[in-house]
């Protein structure tokens, strides 16, 4: 039994891309218990810094712009994932590019769009659907944020999709909430609109990042793709996207209320 157990072991990894799949894995595997690590320690430090009251408006905004930053992004998460990994394997950049123009172009016009919106009505959706009045600074700052969210999602599905694994974890789980740790402690901010504010930027710094890494793996040039094939592929997982938020934020919404 064992050295059946051993042979199955040698085939898998004596393939390369077994391997890759293998390290890769085991590497994101370790990346998301400490990007899960860095938020629960982020949540004790905020909620120990400001106190339960404003952590609560911090966590309320938190919340929204997560749903809505799902909401924004219009499926394109895994219509990225898929269509990057098949052309990035062959080298064929303009494809690549291609995939991402189209994509972040509607996503950046939508996401544009429904952040002015909530911006306007800021006060209204503070103080009308949640009753929180006070916590209006809190959500201006994280409407900001959603953007950016979006933006620096989608491009981490995109180099996980050109097998940088551990890059596209740290971006999308690790380095928001250890940036804020750290601007917390620099900072020291009082109320969830100073604390919203450090994570806007914090949001800010992680996708310059992400621009950086995705101009240094994929080289320079114009970028072409049939953009109907791209939305055919994201009008279903946009819909799934949207009930799956439905389904998970909507047994909360009572106690945001009360």
């Amino acid at each position: 039994m064992k050295n059946k157990t051993a042979n199955t072991l040698r085939k898998i990894f004596a393939d390369k891309h077994n391997r890759e799949l293998v390290v890769d894995s085991s590497i994101a595997f370790a990346i998301r218990g400490g990007a899960a690590a860095a938020a629960f320690i982020m949540n004790v430090i905020i909620s120990r810094k400001l106190g339960a009251h404003e952590a609560g408006y911090f966590f309320l905004a938190f919340s929204v712009i997560t749903i809505l930053g799902t909401v924004v992004r219009m499926g394109g998460d895994y219509v990225v994932l898929r269509y990057v990994g098949i052309y990035g394997a062959e080298k064929k950049w303009v494809e690549v590019r291609g995939v991402i123009k189209n994509i972040i172009t509607r996503v950046l016009l939508f996401s544009f769009l429904l952040t002015a919106l909530t911006l306007i009505f800021t006060g209204f959706i503070s103080e009308s659907i949640f009753h929180k009045k006070d916590a209006s600074g809190s959500f201006y700052w994280m409407f900001l944020a959603m953007p950016l969210l979006g933006i620096y999602t989608l491009y981490a599905f995109a180099l996980q999709g050109l097998k940088k694994v551990l890059l596209s974890v740290a971006i999308q789980n690790l380095v928001v909430p250890i940036l804020v740790i750290l601007f917390v402690y620099i900072w020291h901010p009082k109320t969830s609109a100073e604390l919203s504010k450090l994570y806007f930027f914090s949001s800010l710094i992680t996708m310059g990042l992400t621009f950086y890494f995705w101009k240094r793996f994929v080289p320079a040039g114009k970028g072409e793709f049939d953009s109907s094939l791209l939305w055919k592929s994201c009008y279903a997982l946009w819909t799934m996207a949207i009930l799956q938020q439905a389904v998970q934020w909507g047994g909360a919404d009572y106690n945001w209320n009360v």
